[in-house]
């Protein structure tokens, strides 16, 4: 489900760990930084077993998108479509 998502032409922004190197301020805005990539580890690791725990995870990246980038910034809007995707 993750790997689907990850090759999605918008999940590039969403696949790694923000840094406050990438975006200013980012780790004192966002409480629970997360991304797709991380929500992969905890899959294999077993962090995850269930759906709503993916879904909770899945749902904060995006999440987390919106809140520090704004819901109409590209990344919002990116989240947002993503967030419907992951939802189908």
């Amino acid at each position: 489900m993750i790997s689907t998502l990850l090759t999605k032409p918008n999940a590039h922004g969403f696949a790694n760990p923000v840094t406050d190197r990438i975006a200013k301020g980012y780790k004192a805005a966002v409480r629970r930084p997360m991304s797709l990539n991380e929500v992969n580890k905890s899959i294999r690791s077993g962090t995850i077993s269930s759906f709503p725990e993916l879904q909770r995870d899945v749902t904060l990246v995006f999440a987390n998108a919106i809140q520090f980038n704004g819901q109409d910034s590209e990344l919002g809007k990116q989240a947002r479509a993503l967030v419907d995707e992951f939802e189908q």
